[in-house]
């Protein structure tokens, strides 16, 4: 017997499945954003771009950024 496309979808999925969706579909974005800040940042430094004081500002930004989206993607799995 061929289950179709219609069949696997009206099963409720295990409980496994589902967390291991969550995690992931807040891992993945929070991951992403960690790297483009981290690149961003250390190709600024590296560059010559930012003045001392800018430094000082863009990195204490990108660290409340991310705590922030962090906090928030944890919101909003629970």
């Amino acid at each position: 017997m061929e289950r179709t496309k219609l069949d696997l979808q009206m099963e409720e999925p295990d409980y496994v499945i589902r967390l291991l969706a969550a995690f992931w579909t807040t891992v993945i974005p929070c991951l992403a954003l960690f790297a483009f800040l981290a690149v961003s940042y250390v190709l600024f430094v590296g560059m010559g771009i930012f003045l001392p004081d800018v430094q000082r500002f863009v990195l204490q930004t990108y660290i409340s950024g991310a705590i922030i989206f962090s906090s928030s993607c944890c919101l909003a799995m629970c």
